[in-house]
């Protein structure tokens, strides 16, 4: 029985995890569909996902099915996570385990092998389920780009001092608020790199350090940004300061995006099979 019988063999079955997270699903797409949302990637994720199983459709083929009992055990855990999340009303407990049971379930039914092929695809879409406490945990960098940004300005000979992630630049307060981290554009700027380099013939080590520039590229990015808000600021004062950070961060997400794709342009290596 070859892949796409088993799939079709399954489907009942598939179909009775789903509606576990049905009720889920509104919320789900209205921050797949919101611009302003850290999950805004998904319709990214749905392009990289169309052309990997295009891609990778005669490997799919060719990969022998050898279903591993385990992977029963690894259901079990994620379903009673999911119970536990749902009855103790804790969205990380019921979200997670929704990855977790998409991992069983490839492993129960098709084995490792099937598991670790497909493996890409269920990383991105667990990332994308809206259930992670994102801006609970930017606190520190909110903190870390307030102290940047005052000790740029005050080599400009701008006065100005932080209180945590609070800038006072003579009589104006800016807050580096979680949004102005870049946790919104970083995340479109890993997804969207990642689809870019992922099916490059390029070494997996060259690929890590792409990741890692485009990182770079959004942190340097970001501190940009505070400090053109800044600046904007001590010379306008707030009036139109909301329109102007909304414009100045679309401004340089946009020439970081192009940075990519240019650098997207140079890094095929002939002599490198592609090992995906």
């Amino acid at each position: 029985m070859n892949i796409l019988k088993k799939f079709k063999t399954d489907f009942v079955f598939w179909g009775i995890l789903c509606i576990l997270y049905f009720k889920y699903i509104p919320s789900w797409v209205s921050e797949w569909t919101n611009f302003d949302s850290f999950y805004s990637f998904f319709p990214f994720l749905i392009i990289f996902a169309f052309q990997f199983f295009k891609i990778k459709a005669e490997k799919f083929s060719q990969t022998k099915i050898q279903p591993t009992n385990w992977g029963l055990s690894v259901v079990l855990i994620a379903l009673m996570a999911y119970f536990i999340g749902v009855k103790a009303d804790i969205a990380l407990l019921s979200g997670l385990s929704l990855p977790l049971l998409l991992s069983g379930t490839m492993l129960f039914l098709y084995g490792k092998k099937f598991f670790m092929l497909i493996l890409p695809i269920i990383i991105l879409f667990s990332l994308s389920i809206p259930f992670l406490p994102v801006f609970r945990l930017t606190v520190p960098l909110q903190i870390f780009l307030a102290q940047l940004a005052t000790k740029a300005l005050n080599l400009m000979d701008i006065n100005a001092y932080n209180l945590g992630s609070s800038i006072y630049i003579n009589k104006y307060l800016v807050t580096i608020e979680a949004g102005c981290t870049g946790v919104k554009s970083l995340s479109s700027l890993l997804i969207v790199s990642f689809m870019l380099f992922y099916f490059k013939n390029i070494s997996r080590s060259k690929k890590v350090f792409l990741i890692f520039f485009v990182f770079l590229i959004s942190f340097i990015g970001n501190l940009t940004r505070i400090l053109l808000i800044d600046f904007y600021i001590i010379y306008n004062g707030l009036k139109d300061a909301a329109a102007f950070h909304y414009n100045i961060g679309l401004i340089i997400f946009t020439v970081s995006l192009i940075i990519i794709l240019i650098l997207n342009e140079f890094v095929e290596d002939d002599q490198v099979a592609t090992s995906q």
